[in-house]
């Protein structure tokens, strides 16, 4: 329905001027919460794999362990055992937590993108194994 005193043509000039400025006024900020939920998302995932992986080296451990010292001959060498594995527990704890940390900040910042991180701590742990 047109209003009064106005032309069809004028409306669909007005509505598509309209829609022009609000495409123009919202643009940026549709683009910036894309790229947010992007960097959110990778930054997500990484940081899930990271988990995982941590979950996963973890259960290794504890499951081996029992077996370790099922083998031992003297209370001494289960002693042995079950103190390395409680160090190595509380180290992988600690470099773990870090790990996550870095990546959970990287989540909240988006100062470096989660690859990146990821690249640098695959990095990191392949210069301590050697």
């Amino acid at each position: 329905m047109a209003r009064i005193g106005s032309s069809p043509q004028t409306d669909s000039n007005g509505t598509q001027q309209l829609a022009a400025m609000s495409e123009e006024l919202w643009q940026p900020m549709l683009t910036g919460m894309q790229e947010y939920a992007r960097n959110y998302s990778a930054a997500m995932t990484a940081l899930n794999g990271e988990w995982m992986s941590f979950i996963n080296r973890r259960l290794q451990e504890d499951f081996a362990l029992p077996q370790r010292l099922a083998s031992c001959k003297a209370p001494d060498e289960a002693m042995q055992i079950y103190t390395s594995f409680v160090q190595k527990a509380v180290s992988d704890y600690q470099t773990g937590f870090a790990e996550l940390a870095k990546l959970g900040s990287a989540a909240t910042t988006g100062a470096n993108t989660p690859e990146k991180q990821v690249d640098e701590m695959r990095m990191h742990k392949t210069r301590q194994a050697s």
